[in-house]
C-alpha cells in the first residue's frame, strides 16, 4: 500500500509540476492588465482595436485568456488549448499589429505587424483557493515598448467554432517583478 501511495505521489507530482512551473515562470500578471477586453475567437474576422498608454519601458505581452469555473471545464480547456496530453489544441490564426500613435492621435509608425497561428497555452492562473476556477492563456506576442500611446489591432483569420460561448478576453500586461533596461534607440 505504501509503495502505491508513493508511486501515485510521484506520477501526480510529475504531471502537475510542469504546469505549476509554467504558471509561475511564464505566467502573466493578468490581475492588473493595462488593457482587458472581450475577444470572440470563435468567429472569422473578429477584430479588437484599442488604444493604450504606456508609462514606462517594459516588455509587454498580448495574450488571450480563456476562463473556466469548474474542474470539468479544465478537460475542455485541454482539448481547446492543448497540453495536458491533448496535443497542440485548436489553432487560432490571427493578424496582430501594434502602431505608435503621434501627437494628433493618428497611428503613425508600425512596430509589429504579423500573421501567425496561435496554439497551446502558455500561462495558467488559479482564481480561488479550491482550484475550481481560473484562466488559461495564450501569449500572442511580446514587444518592448517605450512610454507613449499605441494602437493595437488583432483580427481572427478563420472560424474556431470550438471556442463558441467560451469567455475569452484579450489582455495587455507585463511581468511586474522584472526590471528592463531600455535599449539605446
Amino acid at each position: 500500500m505504501k509503495r502505491i501511495t508513493v508511486w501515485l505521489f510521484v506520477v501526480i507530482g510529475l504531471s502537475v509540476l510542469p504546469a505549476l512551473w509554467a504558471t509561475r515562470v511564464a505566467g502573466a500578471d493578468s490581475g492588473n492588465p493595462i488593457l482587458s477586453v472581450p475577444f470572440d475567437v470563435s468567429r472569422e474576422n473578429s477584430v479588437v482595436e484599442e488604444n493604450f498608454s504606456i508609462s514606462q519601458f517594459k516588455v509587454y505581452f498580448v495574450e488571450f485568456l480563456v476562463s473556466y469555473t469548474s474542474q470539468n471545464e479544465i478537460r475542455k480547456m485541454g482539448q481547446l488549448l492543448g497540453g495536458m496530453g491533448y496535443g497542440p489544441g485548436i489553432i487560432v490564426p490571427i493578424q496582430a499589429k501594434i502602431s505608435e500613435i503621434n501627437n494628433q492621435g493618428v497611428p503613425e509608425k508600425v512596430l509589429f505587424d504579423q500573421r501567425f497561428d496561435t496554439s497551446g497555452w502558455s500561462t495558467h492562473q488559479i482564481r480561488d483557493d479550491d482550484n475550481r476556477s481560473g484562466e488559461f492563456g495564450r501569449i500572442i506576442l511580446n514587444e518592448g515598448l517605450k512610454p507613449g500611446v499605441y494602437h493595437l489591432s488583432i483580427k481572427t483569420l478563420a472560424k474556431s467554432p470550438a471556442f463558441m460561448n467560451m469567455p475569452v478576453r484579450l489582455i495587455i500586461g507585463f511581468k511586474p517583478n522584472v526590471n528592463y533596461i531600455q535599449p539605446n534607440k
